[in-house]
């Protein structure tokens, strides 16, 4: 049963990639694929073109690599399966709409904001044309993202609200949890510490069920508690995430407890520590090819103490 194998092959990836092993979540996502398209079942292929963009991006293929990826899954998806009909919508659109969200984020990292704009508004459209909402969850936590490493911080509060008030409609509760984290962190990055403070209460400890979500959540308590200068504890948390995630080959995830880390020193006057922090937090997203991200750091220490 080819659609039964994809399905399998999606769990496989989606729990690999909660482990934190990247590489072996892609091949699982690419396995996924192809069952998905051996089955000639519409809805499987575009689940599976779901999890391969969600695999793309957490894990450790380079951004170029994974654009061109993106570039042709738009370019095979076909005009038809199997006599499938969809209202008000091309075939062809309801496949480009995960690789569409994908490639948005991934433009994004790589500075170019514009194409990552209209990618995931295009993905939108899609959607909203289909009358299909749960998709839009997602989609404006992608678009939520991009508006963040654009720097456009406000933008990315209001995505990210409106994401989880569908979220919330839907009781979508593994949603709700990640977005009000996301708007949280968010916040904490405005200065604004009562409303992520207020956000995160909200959000419990994802425990060691989820690595990803766990290192997360303990990254962003540790910027809460930061700005409400407590310090011990924010190191203290701060630490534990980078220590949770060193293993894995989770990037962008490991630039980012980094970076949280990198902040938590820095905020403390603890200067040296914080540059070091903040140099391997570059090297990470360098090696993923996060342009974006690297501005970013860069951006909070003269150059030359980073190199």
């Amino acid at each position: 049963d080819p659609a039964g194998a994809s399905r399998a092959s999606q769990h496989i990836a989606a729990s690999l990639l909660a482990l934190g092993r990247g590489r072996s979540a892609e091949v699982h996502a690419e396995k996924a694929l192809a069952f998905a398209g051996t089955s000639g079942v519409h809805q499987e292929q575009i689940r599976a073109r779901w999890t391969l963009g969600v695999a793309l991006l957490d894990g450790p293929s380079p951004v170029p690599t994974a654009i061109a990826r993106c570039e042709r899954l738009l370019a095979d998806a076909p005009d038809t399966v199997g006599g499938t009909v969809l209202r008000r919508v091309h075939l062809r659109d309801s496949f480009d709409v995960g690789a569409k969200t994908t490639l948005g984020v991934l433009r994004a990292m790589n500075g170019d904001f514009c194409t990552a704009r209209e990618l995931v508004g295009a993905a939108r459209g899609i959607i909203e044309g289909m009358a299909h909402p749960r998709p839009l969850i997602g989609i404006a936590r992608r678009a939520g993202g991009i508006e963040v490493l654009a720097g456009d911080l406000a933008r990315g509060e209001t995505l990210y609200r409106d994401a989880l008030a569908i979220a919330r409609e839907l009781g979508e509760l593994s949603s709700v949890a990640f977005l009000a984290r996301s708007l949280a962190e968010t916040l904490c990055l405005q200065g604004r510490v009562d409303d992520a403070a207020r956000e995160l209460v909200a959000v419990p400890d994802p425990g060691e069920g989820d690595l990803v979500e766990r290192a997360r959540w303990l990254a962003t308590s540790a910027r809460v508690l930061t700005l409400q200068d407590r310090v011990t504890e924010a190191e203290r948390l701060a630490r534990e995430a980078t220590a949770l995630v060193a293993r894995t080959d989770l990037l962008n995830l490991r630039g980012d407890v980094t970076r949280a880390l990198a902040d938590v020193l820095w905020s403390h006057g603890r200067v040296d520590e914080a540059t070091a922090a903040l140099r391997e937090a570059v090297r990470l997203y360098e090696q993923k090819g996060n342009v974006a991200a690297v501005a970013h750091a860069r951006a909070v220490v003269p150059a030359h103490s980073l190199a």
